[in-house]
């Protein structure tokens, strides 16, 4: 069993606002019929969010720091 994979060009919108156009994989699951698509281009990129998002609760009780209970 193996899992059927494709690859192709699309176009993207980069960081700086620019449309670029580059490659990407389409991997199917034989067992499930799912897909995932795999941006090479995107290797290189940080993570921007990190120290912008809050930290969840040290305690499970803690809810006056969680942003899903306001």
């Amino acid at each position: 069993m193996l899992f059927k994979s494709q690859s192709i060009s699309t176009k993207f919108l980069d960081p700086s606002g620019k449309i670029v156009q580059r490659p990407i994989e389409i991997r199917t699951n034989p067992v499930t019929g799912r897909t995932c698509r795999l941006a090479f281009s995107r290797i290189n990129e940080k993570e921007t969010a990190i120290g912008i998002l809050p930290q969840p609760p040290a305690e499970s009780n803690e809810t006056t720091k969680c942003p899903f209970f306001t």
